[in-house]
């Protein structure tokens, strides 16, 4: 096992010296040549996502004493989804996985202190993935402070994403480590914190192409739970600001869209 990897922006990243795998192997960059470039890039598809179950969102909101606009939405996420198939270096996703689950969201930890006790709202944790259901209190809650716990609550549950986007839409903020809730948050108009675990591949590169990096941490392994809490705050502190940023991000990915769906017309010769 090598000492050290080059984290393919320029810059080299230790090895946990604790981990029995290659870090880096496991979080060598799955690309396609001239990826970087991307002279036409199309945002992910769920940016145009617009189901809504209102219903079930107001349902858990009231369940859990939740008023609009006065709590964030916290998602977790382990470095490898913990299926039972091997990393790309082995049969080694539970082992690798415990090297940084606690370290990673103690990060996020930070920052729901932070915003707890600056706004005195509540906190709400949610699942992105089945694999996190019925962890989300061991992975979020638990080491909280006692007056930050108390406004913590946790969706014991696993969800579809029609009541994520309509929870997200009544929602202050929502600070991830998946990918696809910052998106759903930012087609109900919600600005977001995407925290970004270098395992994950480039894909959360689309925050950057879309001109929303301020919000965009682009490796865990090199930001704080400071850092975390910095972004969280100023979007908080500054919400005009932060939904006029969002709004131009979306216009360019619409833009972007029509693109795209245009090039699959002529491509299949539709008029």
């Amino acid at each position: 096992m090598s000492g050290e990897d080059v984290d393919g922006a320029g810059g080299t990243m230790l090895e946990n010296p604790a981990t029995p795998v290659n870090e880096g192997i496991n979080r060598k960059p799955v690309s396609l040549p001239g990826m970087r470039a991307r002279p036409k890039f199309i945002p992910d598809t769920t940016f145009a996502f617009d189901a809504r179950d209102d219903a079930a969102a107001i349902q858990f909101m009231r369940s859990n004493a939740l008023e609009p606009g006065r709590f964030a939405c916290i998602v977790p996420r382990y470095r490898w989804t913990p299926y039972e198939t091997p990393t790309r270096q082995g049969n080694s996703r539970s082992v690798y996985n415990s090297l940084y689950t606690r370290a990673d969201h103690d990060k996020l930890q930070v920052a729901m202190i932070d915003y707890v006790r600056t706004t005195g709202h509540k906190v709400a944790i949610v699942p992105e993935t089945v694999q996190v259901v019925g962890a989300l209190d061991a992975l979020l809650r638990r080491g909280l402070p006692t007056d930050v716990a108390a406004k913590t609550v946790v969706m014991n549950r696993y969800w579809l994403p029609d009541e994520a986007a309509s929870l997200f839409a009544k929602a202050t903020v929502v600070v991830s480590i998946e990918n696809h809730s910052p998106i759903l948050a930012a087609t109900v108009g919600t600005p977001f914190v995407m925290v970004h675990q270098p395992e994950d591949s480039f894909k959360s590169d689309m925050f950057t192409d879309i001109g929303l990096d301020d919000w965009h941490i682009r490796d865990i392994n090199a930001a704080s739970g400071v850092d975390v809490s910095r972004i969280v705050m100023d979007i908080v502190g500054n919400p005009v600001a932060a939904r006029r940023k969002l709004s131009t991000a979306m216009r360019q990915v619409a833009a972007r869209h029509r693109l795209g769906m245009r090039t699959i017309r002529q491509t299949l010769g539709w008029r």
